[in-house]
């Protein structure tokens, strides 16, 4: 599978959209004074590659708070520390959100 299919994978629908995208970035990239490599270098610079996705903060405080572990949230705060550092066996903590069905609902604290 090539890089823009592996790419493409990672949408669902219709990927004419994602095509149309990819075709204006191209086009807007080939006007920038700086290589594809150096643009790609500042945004892994900038774009984290761990989030706290809300089923993994949800599993985090499930299990202090019904089960008394805290292992979880220790696992995922160690992770959100260095967000832009790849951290071996932290795949989890990256990957694409699995559909649960449930509808997450945030609330601010403060």
């Amino acid at each position: 599978m090539s890089t823009k299919e592996s790419f493409l994978e990672l949408f669902a629908g219709d990927k004419k959209d994602v095509e149309t995208w990819l075709q204006i970035w191209r086009a807007r990239i080939s006007e920038e004074s700086q290589t594809a490599e150096q643009v790609r270098d500042a945004m892994n610079a900038v774009n984290p590659l761990y989030i706290p996705r809300n089923q993994s903060v949800e599993n985090a405080l499930r299990a202090a708070v019904e089960e008394s572990d805290y292992l979880p949230f220790e696992e995922l705060l160690s992770v959100l520390v260095h967000p832009l550092t790849e951290q071996a066996g932290m795949e989890k903590y990256s990957a694409r959100p699995v559909p649960t069905g449930e509808i997450y609902k945030t609330f601010c604290g403060t």
